[in-house]
């Protein structure tokens, strides 16, 4: 299935696409991705790990900066000067 429908209706057998598009270069669709896995909220768990390796590799402009947790949506700096 094409990545933008996976992002539009994700489910949880798209998960291991997801976590791919996680790794891209693009912000854009790291950023879909990232979103389309909230969508699917706990069902997604062993995306976890792959989110946790998005925010470290934070890059000023293209980086996930938040996280939500508890629904409440936290700011997430990686390296805090």
């Amino acid at each position: 299935m094409p990545l933008s429908s996976i992002l539009d209706s994700p489910s949880v057998d798209d998960v291991p696409q997801l976590i791919e598009a996680l790794k891209v270069d693009d912000h854009h669709i790291r950023h879909a991705a990232a979103t389309a896995l909230a969508k699917l909220g706990p069902q997604a768990k062993e995306a976890v790990p792959a989110l946790i390796d998005a925010l470290g590799n934070y890059d000023e402009g293209s980086g996930i900066t938040t996280v939500k947790w508890n629904n409440q949506v936290v700011p997430f700096k990686a390296n805090d000067e």
